[in-house]
């Protein structure tokens, strides 16, 4: 017997074997039916309308209804994690760029950073490894400039990005080059005028301090 879209339960012989056919809909392209066998076992069977797919979401698409494939917008927070908070094993995740000309990898629409707080992302050539350098550690040049408006008892500059320790540092005064220790002093990123240079100091003039990291 079967029951048809009408209700109506007719019966259905195949070969030896009577069954009892109930069909039903887990949504509009998924169609199950139940089927109990001569043992009285009920078993469930999808037709082959059930092989449509009707929708896909989240960084998925469909392909003819019935394949599911990488490609869409993300619509909500996701995550792609190798390891949970048990699993220790360090699983890899990896994205293979094949060899072939044209084939490559482009991550389009990146936001600007900033170098003071920013990192470097680096690969390794021989693993394709990625990691980061912290800006700190990579070699910095800077420039600063300051123009005397008064005239006080002493004068300190801490230059915005300035490095508590530099390779290299050059100080000027209206141009003219000033000699460490005689002029200006490096305290853990400030610079300082010597009391002697401060006696030169006049409303007007320019301070110039250059650095390589």
């Amino acid at each position: 017997m079967r029951k048809n879209g009408s209700g109506f339960i007719s019966r259905v012989l195949a070969g030896t074997t009577v069954c009892i056919c109930l069909a039903g809909y887990a949504d509009a392209q998924k169609k199950i039916t139940s089927v109990i066998d001569s043992k009285g076992s009920i078993k469930k069977v999808l037709d082959s309308a059930s092989s449509l797919l009707d929708s896909a979401h989240n960084g998925l698409h469909l392909i003819d209804n019935s394949k599911v494939a990488l490609g869409g917008a993300l619509i909500e927070k996701t995550v792609l994690a190798t390891s949970s908070n048990e699993d220790s094993k360090g699983n890899v995740l990896e994205i293979a760029i094949g060899k072939h000309e044209g084939d490559s990898m482009r991550i389009t629409g990146l936001k600007s950073g900033k170098l003071q707080t920013d990192s470097i992302v680096v690969v390794n050539g021989e693993t394709g490894r990625l990691g980061y350098v912290e800006v700190s550690q990579l070699v910095q040049s800077g420039e600063y400039t300051d123009t005397i408006k008064n005239v006080i008892e002493s004068y300190t500059f801490d230059p915005a990005g300035f490095p508590k320790t530099v390779s290299k540092l050059w100080v000027y005064r209206n141009g003219a080059k000033l000699s460490a220790g005689d002029y200006f002093t490096n305290d853990a990123g400030k610079i300082g005028l010597s009391t002697e240079m401060g006696k030169l100091i006049s409303p007007g003039d320019i301070i110039n301090i250059q650095w390589v990291k």
